[in-house]
């Protein structure tokens, strides 16, 4: 077992998930954190002191290597900021098991399947295994509805469920503004061939996730973010008979590192491909998108917070504006409310980046961090709904 199923929850903290819960199962759509906190202050509790006491396995320096029942809790949580529960809240809230948890591990299992049963067609081809939306429904219209096989707002929400799962790694292909969609299944879901129980799938989850903490702070020496001592160093090491040889040990070098980009290879094809035939030229926006990754991956926060705005500042024409602040405000997302929302962070973020830019010297020091640095998941939305709009634009004329 592990941390999540076996811990005992206060009352005020079962009460925050359901009451996340409650608000998914009535509208399809993640609460705004302003909302649940609100709420909260209503009836004498900080809600972000209960969703930071709640427990998580894992480290937090590692990007998707910590779960929990919620997602990642980012060091400023913002008002707007949707906050969503992740498939392991199906242990300690009934709601999401029936709503969720249960039509989850019967998907999971479609994934598998989908992906062991694809053929390719050629030695030098690798299978790209999709499953969509509709698959689901059908399998959901034979069934008696009351055993609740793939309910409908569970078929919409599975790519987002799928989002915030660390251990799986399943590609978004296409999504429409009626919520159908397209996924391309990868081999990470072998991992789970034999699950049949949601338990089992968060305990496979915790052990993987639990793992690659383990592993970054053995290849690294870092726990958290300090440096962990060792018996060995540059300037010599232990002998096999405990005796301390001083000829210098050439220091290993770093690990590779194995995060995702910010921003993946996929989304900057579609952009290319996207913008043409229009009359946009993104040869500048593709260098702040490359730029972006590899300040990412170098973990520079002030270049990924000046890059971050630069790209939101840059884009808004395509949207039909003069500055990102109108495009959050006005623009109809296909996702709305989700995808708005994460618009909306990023305009709010302009302040940060303003600071991190402009903040003159003083006796005081501010240090921004890589935790200040939008997730990746929220410019990413932006940039697929940049996508949608050039391949809906008209066809730019010679």
């Amino acid at each position: 077992m592990n941390a999540l199923a076996d811990a005992s929850l206060e009352p005020a903290q079962r009460k925050l998930l359901v009451h996340i819960a409650e608000a998914w199962l009535r509208t399809g759509e993640w609460p705004q954190w302003g909302y649940i906190q609100h709420t909260f202050d209503r009836i004498d509790l900080d809600a972000e002191d209960l969703l930071r006491s709640l427990p998580r396995v894992g480290a937090h320096t590692v990007f998707a290597a910590s779960y929990g029942y919620t997602t990642a809790i980012p060091h400023h949580l913002g008002e707007n900021d949707p906050i969503h529960l992740t498939i392991a809240a199906s242990l300690v809230v009934e709601q999401v098991m029936e709503a969720i948890g249960i039509p989850f591990t019967k998907a999971l299992q479609k994934m598998v399947r989908a992906y062991l049963q694809a053929e390719p067609s050629h030695p030098g081809e690798t299978p790209r295994p999709l499953m969509n939306s509709s698959d689901l429904r059908r399998v959901y219209s034979r069934h008696d509805h009351h055993q609740r096989i793939y309910p409908d707002p569970f078929i919409r929400a599975l790519p987002d469920l799928l989002s915030y799962e660390p251990a799986i790694a399943a590609r978004n292909k296409a999504r429409s503004e009626d919520g159908e969609w397209q996924l391309e299944i990868t081999r990470s879901v072998l991992l789970f061939r034999d699950v049949r129980h949601i338990a089992d799938y968060v305990d496979k989850t915790c052990e993987t996730v639990t793992a690659t903490a383990a592993q970054y702070a053995s290849d690294t020496g870092r726990t958290g973010s300090l440096l962990v001592p060792t018996s060995d160093s540059q300037f010599g090491s232990f002998d096999e008979t405990g005796l301390w040889d001083p000829t210098p040990v050439p220091t290993p070098a770093p690990p590779a590192d194995t995060r995702p980009p910010y921003l993946d290879a996929e989304l900057l094809a579609d952009l290319e491909d996207a913008a043409q035939n229009t009359q946009w030229k993104i040869g500048k926006l593709l260098a702040l998108c490359h730029e972006l990754n590899s300040n990412h991956a170098a973990q520079n926060p002030y270049a990924c917070v000046a890059l971050v705005r630069a790209i939101t500042d840059h884009i808004p024409p395509i949207f039909g504006h003069k500055d990102f602040a109108q495009v959050a405000a006005n623009h109809s997302f296909s996702m709305q409310r989700t995808d708005k929302a994460h618009a909306k962070y990023l305009a709010e973020f302009k302040d940060i980046a303003h600071d991190a830019l402009h903040r003159p010297i003083g006796p005081s020091v501010h240090i921004h961090t890589m935790d200040d640095v939008p997730a990746p998941t929220r410019l990413r939305a932006v940039l697929h709904e940049l996508v949608t709009l050039m391949r809906k634009a008209p066809t730019a004329t010679t």
